[in-house]
């Protein structure tokens, strides 16, 4: 073989990989000509995880009224499960299938699919989802709040790595961003984070592919991620939330034993991946200890090897055209454990009661700060726009942790203040 002439095929592959491992300032472009030995994913993933967005992570409550707890629950909490999760998800996609199937090839490294399950976070306001919904109420006149568009905000203007440029991530690590709608909105809805960013991303797509995309969603993708790489990441965050959250749930008692019982297991699939509904349920409800700890490994382990992979015809981009999911049995147990927690931690009073606190907290700095941007560091907003004076300030909101957020609405300074 002349190795000094590759192939048209290699050449074509090679370019494929550089056009989806580009930096949108093409800063890459000289230190990929040098024996650098760390891959852009590699640096992708450091660049989040030293960010100081990411280490915020540690003091925003994923559920409010549990940071303070004996079973802390903070954001960082839930990227590091999701982090494990994906991994052991690609190792069951590369050793659980026939080594011919056609989307082998295009499965992510374990720091691209790091990289992902941590920006995939970044952007969530204090006091997890009450904060989000919070934030999104108060914005509704200026452009909106959704955690998605601001992790992307985060990672793409904020965060001051490379002027200009954020983070400055690769064009393969920003899609796994992405999910259907946040393409397919109306252009009013489309970019309320104001990044205007998707041209660039979408660059190597044909044009049939992009019309895809851009369109309406079909059915039940509306919130499916674009890539093959955000699809493995988007179910690995539903395993952390189904079965981890299930965990403190059970650890907190609020999930009734009666509750699990009406969980159905199909019996074929349990069967096929071990779970024995009787151990199971005596394991989950025998108190902190190992056999709780195995019962619960033992759900993990049957739902990371119950995962395909399925095709979307109308796009030919293998990144794209190859999509994660769940099969049948184990997409009904990840909803019915969805569905108990979200009972549980509608129930939990110490939830209950620190939800209602998050929300007048943030509402109170909403209007605490337009009549005082000093608060917040914010300047004077007479000389503005309000919507691009109301985006500054969802920045700040977006941006503090449960304890200074608390502090700053109860005592109007920051801890330590």
């Amino acid at each position: 073989m002349d190795l000094s002439h590759p192939s048209p095929a290699t050449l074509q592959a090679a370019r494929h990989d550089w056009i989806w491992r580009a930096r949108r300032s093409g800063l890459d472009l000289q230190r990929a000509r040098s024996s650098d030995y760390r891959d852009p994913f590699a640096r992708d993933r450091a660049r989040l995880l030293h960010s100081a967005a990411s280490r915020r992570l540690m003091g925003k409550s994923q559920v409010p009224g549990l940071l303070g707890s004996m079973l802390p629950r903070a954001w960082q909490t839930h990227v590091l499960e999701v982090s494990q999760l994906s991994r052991g998800m690609l190792r069951a996609l590369q050793h659980l299938h026939a080594p011919g199937e056609p989307w082998l090839p295009w499965l992510p490294d374990v720091n691209l699919l790091e990289a992902v399950a941590l920006g995939r976070s970044l952007g969530h306001a204090p006091f997890g989802p009450v904060g989000d919904r919070t934030l999104a109420e108060l914005m509704r006149e200026h452009g909106g709040f959704d955690p998605r568009w601001q992790a992307l905000r985060l990672m793409q203007r904020l965060e001051p790595h490379t002027p200009g440029h954020g983070l400055d991530l690769t064009r393969r690590t920003l899609l796994g961003l992405y999910d259907r709608a946040m393409l397919a909105l109306p252009t009013p809805g489309r970019d309320p984070a104001g990044l205007a960013g998707q041209d660039w991303l979408l660059q190597p797509l044909s044009e049939r592919d992009r019309r895809a995309l851009l369109g309406v969603p079909p059915h039940g993708l509306l919130h499916a991620a674009v890539s093959l790489d955000g699809s493995i990441v988007q179910l690995a965050e539903q395993l952390a939330h189904a079965v981890h959250e299930f965990d403190d749930a059970l650890g907190l008692g609020a999930v009734p034993r009666a509750t699990w019982d009406a969980v159905v297991l199909d019996p074929g699939w349990a069967e096929a991946v071990d779970l024995q509904p009787v151990p199971l349920a005596q394991g989950l409800f025998a108190g902190p200890g190992p056999a709780r700890r195995q019962a619960v490994g033992a759900l993990v382990n049957a739902l990371l090897i119950s995962v395909d992979i399925e095709v979307d015809p109308a796009v030919d981009e293998p990144l794209l055209h190859h999509r994660a999911q769940w099969i049948a049995p184990a997409q009904a147990l990840v909803a019915s454990l969805q569905g108990l927690v979200a009972q549980a931690w509608a129930q939990a009073p110490q939830v209950a009661a620190a939800s209602e606190e998050a929300g007048l907290a943030l509402r109170q700095l909403w209007s605490l700060a337009w009549a005082e941007p000093d608060l917040l560091g914010l300047p004077a907003h007479g000389a503005q726009p309000s919507d691009v004076w109301a985006r500054l300030l969802c920045d700040r909101l977006a941006g503090l942790t449960d304890a200074a957020a608390l502090q700053l609405a109860h005592h109007g300074t920051p801890p330590g203040g």
